[in-house]
């Protein structure tokens, strides 16, 4: 297919107030609908968490973990939680039990503010051709990154 051939996109004619306009029309469509939708299925939620409160006392007045009916199956599951309340008290005890037990308890996850933060007031000299140069210092293992996104506001 030739230059010539390629099909146009149709908004690349359209001037930016336009295209600007249309996003923030659209955005706001979106949010109002949602909001409508979020009104109209209040009764239903409040109704399923009742439900859902009536089945787990029956399940444990009746001393089951399920129940099947012709209509489908309702069951008991446990959603396991874990927090940090302490973080001085379990960084000190994981410090402690050693690197064994600190790679099953840590994940790679990290706080990227706390990254960046770091890496904007930590610099490390550089040799070039031209001679040495600051360079922000990432710290080993860490890779930085992003997504640019257009944003829109209306005025």
């Amino acid at each position: 297919m030739s230059d010539e051939q390629q099909p146009v996109n149709e908004l690349a004619v359209v001037p930016n107030h336009l295209l600007v306009r249309a996003f923030i029309t659209s955005r706001t469509m979106i949010e109002t609908e949602e909001e409508a939708l979020s009104v109209r299925l209040k009764g239903t939620k409040m109704l399923m968490v009742a439900i859902e409160q009536e089945m787990l006392a029956r399940s444990i007045r009746e001393k089951t973990n399920s129940f099947a009916t012709e209509a489908g199956t309702c069951y008991k599951s446990v959603i396991k939680q874990a927090k940090v309340k302490n973080p001085d008290a379990f960084f000190t005890w994981l410090y402690e039990q050693g690197l064994e037990v600190l790679k099953g308890f840590v994940t790679a996850a990290v706080s990227k503010d706390a990254v960046y933060e770091y890496v904007g007031s930590h610099n490390v000299e550089v040799e070039t051709p031209k001679g040495p140069v600051q360079v922000p210092h990432i710290p080993p293992g860490i890779e930085l990154g992003g997504v640019t996104k257009m944003n829109f506001k209306s005025k």
